[in-house]
């Protein structure tokens, strides 16, 4: 039994649409992948990742999965956060090749490997986090820009703490 029968398009109006979803989304894929994946699961695939970009991990150990994911409280289950941080580094050298571009700041140019180094301000931070969220894909992006930058300082607040896990 059908309910209602779908209105066909045309050529053009097709087009359209899916100029529409390029220009938005970038991809096709992208398009699914946000529309499909969860919030949690956004949010989890962006802290995981930025934190491997951040520390170089590509292959995260059981002690650090549970430090990450006490602090952060990203997954009900440690090990689903080591996929991410696998593919890590390869998401945000794609994402950020030149590393962040700080124009006023002491730092010209900040690879995401130096914000584990470097004692940042308040201020410095917050152009960090906003050129980081800049560079996020559509699909990877799970709340408003306040809470993604919130997790992002809640991260790098933690950032001392993971060097006894490693």
């Amino acid at each position: 039994m059908i309910f209602f029968k779908p209105r066909p398009y045309s050529y053009e109006q097709n087009k359209l649409r899916f100029s529409y979803i390029k220009k938005r989304y970038g991809s096709f894929l992208s398009f699914i992948l946000t529309k499909i994946l969860p919030y949690k699961t956004k949010r989890l695939i962006f802290l995981s990742s930025i934190l491997a970009g951040i520390k170089n991990i590509t292959n995260p150990d059981k002690q650090l999965l549970r430090k990450v994911n006490e602090v952060l409280e990203i997954s009900r289950i440690d090990e689903a956060i080591a996929l991410p941080m696998h593919y890590g580094d390869a998401i945000w050298s794609r994402l950020l090749p030149e590393g962040i571009y700080l124009k006023y700041l002491k730092y010209p140019v900040l690879q995401l490997s130096d914000l584990d180094k470097n004692h940042l301000t308040t201020t410095e931070l917050r152009i960090i986090a906003n050129a980081i969220l800049n560079s996020t894909p559509v699909w990877m992006k799970y709340g408003s820009r306040r809470t993604m930058r919130n997790d992002l300082f809640e991260l790098i607040d933690i950032l001392p703490e993971l060097e006894t896990a490693q």
